[in-house]
């Protein structure tokens, strides 16, 4: 298949909600809107007809507007490291977000779900996925 096949057949659609086979496919270090540390994050699901699709994830490593935004990260950060067989979580890295690059490519089960409807770059009401748990293979 080409490249324009590929793209021409390519949906933003939002997936189904239900378990997907994924893994992380990459992370980066950046800094949110309001200046706040993040880490971004891109999921793919790595089996079946869905294949290929990606879900985006941002874990806030700061928050100066609510201080316990960086808690809740830390924990959804612990869940998907323990689905990929860290036993510890985040404490099992060191509490370090740059060890999760070596996490790429593990896979891990996610339950997926729909997220809050937002305006996409068009200005359109939409809904995408967001990852609700985080589950061992």
């Amino acid at each position: 298949m080409t490249n324009a096949a590929t793209q021409e057949n390519r949906t933003f659609d939002p997936l189904a909600e239900g378990d997907y086979l994924m893994a992380l496919k990459s992370v980066e270090d950046r800094k949110s809107k309001k200046g706040d540390d993040m880490v971004t994050t891109v999921f793919e699901v790595i089996d079946g007809e869905d294949q290929g699709r990606l879900i985006y994830d941002n874990f806030l490593v700061t928050c100066a507007a609510n201080p316990e935004v960086p808690e809740y990260a830390q924990n959804r950060v612990s869940r998907f490291l323990q689905a990929v067989g860290v036993d510890n979580g985040f404490e099992g890295i060191g509490s370090d977000y740059g060890q999760l690059s070596e996490y790429i490519g593990k896979p891990f089960v996610a339950n997926v779900t729909f997220s809050k409807p937002y305006k996409n770059a068009q200005g359109q009401l939409t809904v995408g996925n967001r990852i609700k748990s985080f589950k061992t293979k």
